[in-house]
């Protein structure tokens, strides 16, 4: 008789070697439902063993298949190296400031505020340069800008840059950043003053005076020039003052009477016109000085004998003084020289030239001309211009008979006398004369000169 127990063993072994090859073949691992490590195995349908009889067994639901959701992978983290100065062990969260090597380094801040201030200019400040000095204060060790302009900075923060400015006003912001990262901004107003450019003028002024002295009874002078048309002209003295107004053009022209003017004194004279001024010095000759007026004639000489008809008598006199001689007045320039042509008859002649200035004083001179008849003055040369052979030119010509007749320049003179019928010729010598240069030679005889142009080529022929 066979032993139950030992015969439901042994079946338990069958069955539990037949499952575990079917697991091998179609079975599914579940996880207990703790989430542990032991799960069932679920066998399917199957033909069993030919040797064995499986048990039956309760009709069992395949357990329901667990789908676990999909795990996201975690965020990757950017590599990041610690610098060498900071401790292996500081907290990730930690913030790293890279400190350059510094034998006094500078205390850095590592908060979040920095700052900067302007010092100088003030806001709102009016200049006059065209380049300003800012100055101002920040975090030491910070980066103080301005656009693309850096300031110099020193260890305490004090701060400086030379910026240029346009005309009228400039907003200037500022900008510094310490080494933390930290960034502060200040602004500035500053107004560069330009004075304007005057317009340009297309004017000149001038002032010219015509005498300088006077002696009439009431001395006066007349002034002109230029200034800004239609502007007042004003002539200014201790003595006499006068104005005009200048034309469209801008020229003007103005007598000035000098009625208390003092005899002798001279004394200035402003001429004023647009802001522009100009001095000059007058002088009044006319007053009572009782002293009769200086006179004299230098040509002709007295006793002198001419050939022509009509000879000019020419001296010096006071100036403003008047001369005469006869009905006939001579004419008196600005600085007192006179000249008159007189007719002359054949034989001598004698005139009286009279002087009278402004007191009414007089100076007189007499003088004898002898006309010569029937001979005449003149003079010839032969050549203009010498090739080097002859190294000499030949002059004649007529003159009174008897009479000496002189050549002169500056590189060769010559004398002869004209013989009885009054011609005469001479040969002159230039071996003085400068190559190629132009120069005058003088003939004269008898009160009476003509000139001639000459030019010498030395070492030609």
């Amino acid at each position: 008789m066979r032993r139950p127990w030992f015969i439901a063993m042994t079946a338990f072994v069958v069955v539990l070697g037949l499952g575990g090859f079917a697991f091998a073949a179609n079975g599914v691992f579940a996880p207990d439902d703790d989430g542990g490590d032991v799960g069932s195995i679920l066998s399917h349908d199957g033909p069993a063993g030919p040797d064995i009889e499986a048990p039956e067994q309760p009709e069992e639901k395949p357990a329901p298949t667990i789908e676990e959701p999909a795990k996201e992978d975690p965020p990757k983290e950017e590599p990041r190296e610690e610098p060498k100065n900071e401790p292996k062990d500081e907290p990730s969260d930690a913030t790293f400031i890279d400190v350059p090597e510094d034998p006094d380094p500078v205390d850095i801040k590592t908060d979040d505020a920095t700052f900067v201030e302007i010092t100088s200019p003030a806001d709102g400040a009016h200049v006059d340069d065209k380049v300003v000095k800012f100055k101002g204060v920040a975090e030491p060790g910070a980066v103080v800008t301005s656009g693309d302009h850096t300031a110099d900075i020193d260890e305490a923060g004090t701060w400086w840059m030379s910026l240029t400015l346009a005309a009228g006003w400039n907003t200037i912001p500022f900008r510094a950043e310490d080494r933390a990262g930290n960034v502060a901004e200040a602004a500035i107003k500053v107004f560069r003053v330009v004075p304007e450019e005057p317009p340009k003028q297309d004017w000149e002024f001038t002032a010219n005076q015509k005498y300088g002295s006077c002696g009439e009874e009431i001395p006066y002078d007349v002034f002109w020039g230029t200034t800004k048309p239609e502007t007042l002209v004003t002539v200014v003295s201790e003595f006499g003052s006068a104005e005009t107004m200048s034309g469209k053009e801008g020229h003007w022209e103005i007598k000035v009477y000098f009625p208390d003017a003092p005899f002798g004194e001279e004394f200035k004279v402003w001429v004023e016109s647009a802001g522009h001024e100009k001095a000059f010095w007058f002088v009044y000759t006319g007053g009572p000085d009782g002293l009769p007026p200086e006179f004299s004639i230098s040509s002709p000489g007295h006793g002198a004998e001419v050939a022509e008809a009509v000879v000019k008598f020419k001296g010096y006199t006071e100036p403003g003084a008047t001369v005469t001689v006869g009905e006939l007045q001579a004419e008196v320039l600005e600085d007192g020289f006179w000249y008159v042509y007189l007719e002359l008859a054949v034989g001598w002649n004698d005139f009286t030239f009279r002087a009278v200035d402004g007191e009414g004083l007089v100076t007189e001179k007499s003088i004898e001309v002898f006309r010569v008849e029937g001979w005449d003055f003149t003079a010839h040369q032969e050549w203009e211009v010498l090739d080097g052979y002859p190294d000499y030119n030949h002059y004649s010509g007529t003159t009174k008979p008897g009479a000496t007749v002189n050549v002169s320049s500056p590189y060769g003179s010559g004398a002869t006398t004209a013989d009885d019928a009054g011609t005469w010729y001479v040969d002159v010598f230039f071996g003085e004369a400068p190559n190629g240069e132009p120069f005058t030679v003088t003939v004269s005889s008898m009160e009476q000169s003509k000139q001639f142009s000459l030019t010498v080529y030395l070492g030609e022929g």
